[in-house]
């Protein structure tokens, strides 16, 4: 009788351990694809540049899940938007985060106001905004 039940015993604990083992290396970036409330937006350099000058904007943000995370880039200069295409990434269950770079080279000479926007558009809205100055006066 004993034996039996030390044999059931062990069974269920083997039951127990199959049951446990694949499970165990599930996280929460398991399902649908999430952005955080994270999402940021710099600019290098910062706040200004001079005579022929990249603005390099880098957006980052957390995410939990897999899907793809589409986004799109917007530019304005006195006034004037331009919308670049909508643009996606595949989000793979491990990632966590994502980094993604827009660069915007100005050679012309003046003084000039201008706003880089980072828009999330699925799977949740999110829109960051980054505004810069250029200024060059020429002569060279």
């Amino acid at each position: 009788m004993v034996a039996v039940l030390v044999t059931a015993l062990l069974v269920a604990v083997a039951a127990v351990a199959v049951l446990v083992g694949p499970f165990a290396g599930l996280t929460t970036d398991t399902g649908p694809l999430r952005v955080g409330d994270n999402v940021g937006l710099t600019v290098q350099p910062s706040g200004s540049g001079g005579c022929d000058t990249t603005f390099t904007f880098t957006a980052t943000g957390s995410v939990s899940g897999t899907g793809t995370l589409l986004y799109r880039w917007e530019q304005d200069q006195a006034g004037m938007t331009t919308e670049y295409a909508e643009y996606s990434v595949a989000i793979g269950s491990g990632d966590g985060s994502f980094r993604l770079t827009r660069a915007w080279r100005f050679t012309d000479t003046g003084t000039a106001q201008a706003t880089m926007t980072f828009r999330v558009l699925s799977p949740q809205a999110r829109v960051e905004s980054q505004t810069f100055r250029y200024s060059c006066s020429g002569g060279g």
